[in-house]
């Protein structure tokens, strides 16, 4: 099956216009600090954990969930429409962003347009376009502390920030604007159409298929949290009744 990329509007996010790297690292972090899945509270902290100075900008349409955290960074905006979000990018070094789930992750190809290279997790969509240690770095989830050294090796190592914000030029010039993308679409939707309609047996034998996967890998899933809250409960009786050093010594021989 053929996969169209999200176009970006590559009017509006460009890289011309954009202010030099000086001083402190300009981090932007993006999202609604209410949303758990976009790792807003993460990001500030890791931010906060920095050694080097850095400036931080929270953006969110969120506003009222934004200014709760505004004692935390140095300024927050939004919500912003597309263009001030291009002018923001542009006007910073690193969009800082740790989110747990996304569907495409948009902001990241965004800010590679206007040049400014990315800290993320290693979120759904981001093998799309990132490449780690060529356009963008990649952190771990909940990593506060390795997190804020890589923002401080982007602050001391401007050498390195200028090579990945280059890879990130790079990377967007190869990314298809919104009208190829949906030029693409669109040619993608008149091959199915004209396509032979497929066989419905085997559609539902497939669909049956990785039903059957999803419920196997559950239920092995569950049987493996079953064996460990078992072998806690085991260990939890254990250090209520012996001293810690014949606990290590009765689990070794489990």
């Amino acid at each position: 099956m053929p996969i169209v990329r999200n176009g970006i509007d590559k009017q509006t996010f460009t890289a011309e216009g954009r202010v030099a790297a000086d001083g402190p690292l300009r981090i932007v972090i993006e999202g609604s600090p209410a949303v758990a899945l976009k790792g807003v509270p993460e990001a500030i902290a890791a931010a906060r954990a920095m050694v080097e100075p850095a400036h931080v900008t929270l953006v969110a349409a969120d506003r009222a969930a934004a200014d709760r955290e505004a004692a935390h960074v140095d300024r927050v905006l939004g919500p912003l429409s597309a263009e001030r979000m291009a002018e923001l990018y542009r006007e910073s070094d690193v969009l800082l962003k740790l989110s747990r789930v996304e569907g495409m992750a948009g902001p990241p190809i965004e800010a590679f347009h206007c040049g400014a290279t990315v800290v993320t997790t290693p979120v759904t969509g981001h093998d799309e376009y990132i490449v780690d240690g060529e356009n963008a770095l990649v952190t771990s989830w909940d990593d506060e502390r390795g997190t804020a050294r890589l923002l401080d090796l982007l602050a001391t190592d401007r050498e390195l920030l200028a090579r990945l914000e280059a890879g990130a030029l790079a990377t967007a010039a190869q990314w298809p604007s919104s009208a190829a993308s949906t030029a693409e679409m669109a040619n993608v939707l008149a091959d199915l159409a004209a396509a032979p309609d497929p066989d419905p047996g085997r559609a539902a034998a497939a669909m049956a298929g990785e039903i059957r996967a999803t419920l196997v890998a559950a239920g092995a899933a569950e049987r493996e949290h079953a064996r460990l809250q078992a072998r806690m409960a085991r260990v939890e009786r254990l250090m209520d009744r012996w001293p810690l050093r014949v606990v290590r010594r009765r689990l070794a021989g489990d």
